[in-house]
């Protein structure tokens, strides 16, 4: 479980990588860390809807490494849920570029159809 960072007022960059954190609950402190921009989360067992959740309500993420989790594989439509409830996220994995922004969003608003008149 991640805690005792949010006194860090400076604090924008973190490795989590390889912690056994398994969901939203392990994570969680990280909303109180505002200053956070950017996030390595490889290799640890988060799943679950939570951890998007958690993860988008911190205000100012804009790197994002996630892989070898199983929310990435197992939560449909993960990354497009990421980038749609997240607009400062610029990099999930891979880079963000606006045209894959403007085609989630188109998504999230108008489902497959919306995303594919883009």
């Amino acid at each position: 479980m991640v805690e005792g960072l949010s006194h860090l007022k400076q604090l924008t960059t973190l490795n989590l990588s390889k912690n056994a954190l398994r969901d939203a609950d392990s994570i969680n402190h990280l909303r109180e860390c505002v200053t956070l921009t950017s996030i390595d989360l490889t290799k640890n067992d988060l799943a679950g809807d939570g951890v998007i959740e958690c993860l988008t309500s911190i205000p100012k993420l804009s790197s994002l490494n996630m892989d070898g989790n199983p929310v990435v594989s197992k939560v449909p439509y993960f990354r497009k849920k990421m980038i749609v409830a997240s607009k400062t996220l610029r990099y999930l994995d891979r880079p963000v570029f606006e045209a894959e922004r403007a085609a989630t969003e188109a998504w999230a608003t108008g489902g497959l159809e919306s995303e594919r008149e883009m």
